[in-house]
């Protein structure tokens, strides 16, 4: 966390406090109708996206050799190494893995939010409040925490908008 903010000021520094937006793709602009009202094209994009993505890392984790030893290396660090695991290798192998899908995030995010230079610290408080609900390394947790969490949300800004930040508290 002290990293995304020393990070952050220097991106400040270098690229000034701005927003930005992000335009949606072409083919992705527009309305699809759903139970009679309009529903962005984009934001169901996403939310497919999402969940293939989701799939594919839980496939990843719980049916492939390299998810068996990500396990392995998570739960025993030193009985995974003395089994033959390269264990530095795997965490670095893990370590981009999580840098790639923290980048696809950030680029199917874009165009929903305005992007400034304090959008990390808001999104790792986020997430956070996801680990916390769900636990920790728990998946189907995840899923729910940030369920939970974007519900909470979604009614909190409809019903509720001047305590909307409180919700996920």
């Amino acid at each position: 966390f002290g990293l995304i903010l020393v990070l952050e000021d220097f991106a400040k520094f270098v690229w000034g406090v701005d927003y930005k937006t992000v335009s949606e793709p072409e083919f992705l602009q527009g309305m699809v109708p759903m139970l009679g009202l309009g529903y962005p094209r984009y934001n169901l994009f996403v939310i497919l996206v999402g969940i293939l993505v989701g799939i594919a890392v839980w496939l990843l984790l719980a049916k492939t050799k390299v998810g068996k030893m990500v396990r392995a290396a998570s739960s025993d660090r030193e009985m995974a190494s003395g089994s033959g695991i390269n264990v530095p290798r795997l965490y670095t192998l893990v370590f981009a893995f999580g840098a790639w899908l923290a980048g696809l995030a950030g680029v199917m995010a874009a165009p929903l939010r305005s992007i400034t230079m304090d959008l990390g610290g808001r999104t790792i408080v986020e997430a956070f409040a996801v680990v916390v609900i769900g636990g920790l390394g728990s998946i189907p947790g995840a899923l729910l925490g940030s369920i939970i969490l974007g519900q909470l949300n979604a009614f909190g800004i409809v019903y509720l908008s001047r305590f909307e930040m409180a919700f996920m508290y």
